[in-house]
């Protein structure tokens, strides 16, 4: 009785250590299993930096016959370091803080270790406490690239067609989004100022029109008083001109192109306070006309605004004023 006991125990005791042999190592299997999922644990923690949700499985699939804890339970991430091996790059073992998921790329590896001893239940069978370490890998996916929807024959938008060049939200082959792009906003409706005046979209900005305009700022350029003056005697016969530029504020631009475009091609410099002249105070200085009396245009151009005046020149016999 005594050897058929030994016996029929140490079967038991075998089985255990088989059991306990398939449970380790499938713990390691499960942790990294659970850790390499596509997806969320939560909404916004992946799988893969679960590290609770980890161990907690590593946990379930032993814990029949092993009860283990957090310290027998080891995880890591590496990846390839160009030399043939790996490099260990972050864990989740305490008391070092998780990875973030910055950390790791696609393709990196959760490597998963589950250690623990296996001790028979009767002493008297003859086998010792027995280590056992399992280490389990697995790559992570952090995403699955598939073609652009441009080229995936899928009404990604619901319009009916079909990638490029049929969606007309498809600018190749390339394109990653069917949809056509939104609305550009217009500056007096986008909440922002656009031309740094401390005052943002219609209606409290003056330089906008409506909510559709799409330039906040303004500029207005006028003849200065008694401008532009037309000499009618003599050969040649210049013309004499002074412009105002102003912003929707009426403070003085200085920095703005301005330039007299008919009759003739005639560039102005600034004389200071927004006032843009072409000469200190001679008719000689200015271009040749022809005929008689002339219409003069003068364009003011600073970035995008531009203003332009139309006035008929006044006619000077004699020397200009």
């Amino acid at each position: 009785m005594p050897v058929l006991l030994l016996v029929v125990l140490g079967i038991i005791e075998f089985g255990r250590l088989f059991a306990t042999f398939a449970m380790v190592s499938g713990a390691a299997r499960s942790a990294t299993r659970y850790g390499t999922a596509v997806g969320n644990s939560s909404l916004v923690t992946p799988y893969y930096l679960d590290c609770s949700g980890i161990r907690d499985a590593a946990k379930r699939a032993a814990v029949a016959l092993v009860s283990l804890g957090d310290s027998e339970i080891t995880i890591e991430y590496d990846r390839d370091d160009g030399a043939g091996g790996t490099a260990v790059i972050a864990n989740c073992n305490s008391p070092d803080p998780a990875p973030l998921a910055t950390d790791l790329l696609n393709g990196d590896r959760l490597v998963v270790t589950v250690a623990a001893t296996y001790s028979p239940m009767v002493p008297i069978v003859p086998i010792p406490p027995l280590p056992m370490s399992f280490i389990s890998a697995r790559t992570i996916v952090k995403f699955i690239s598939g073609p652009p929807e441009c080229n995936d024959a899928l009404d990604n938008d619901g319009d009916g067609l079909l990638d490029y060049p049929d969606d007309t939200g498809c600018d190749s082959l390339q394109d990653n989004t069917e949809a056509d792009p939104p609305a550009p906003v217009a500056a007096c409706n986008d909440s922002l100022d656009n031309d740094g005046d401390g005052i943002a979209d219609f209606p409290t900005d003056l330089g906008c029109a409506d909510w559709l305009d799409n330039d906040e700022g303004a500029i207005t350029v006028t003849f200065a008083p008694g401008y532009p003056l037309h000499k009618t005697t003599g050969s040649p016969k210049p013309i004499y001109v002074k412009a105002i530029v102003v912003d929707e504020w009426a403070s003085p631009i200085t920095d703005a192109a301005v330039q007299v475009t008919a009759p003739v091609i005639l560039a102005l410099s600034h004389d200071g306070g927004g006032v843009y002249g072409n000469g200190s105070g001679s008719c000689a200085s200015g271009g040749n006309i022809t005929g008689g009396l002339a219409d003069v245009t003068v364009t003011a151009i600073r970035g995008s605004l531009s203003s332009t005046a139309t006035v008929t020149a006044l006619a000077y016999a004699g020397v200009c004023p």
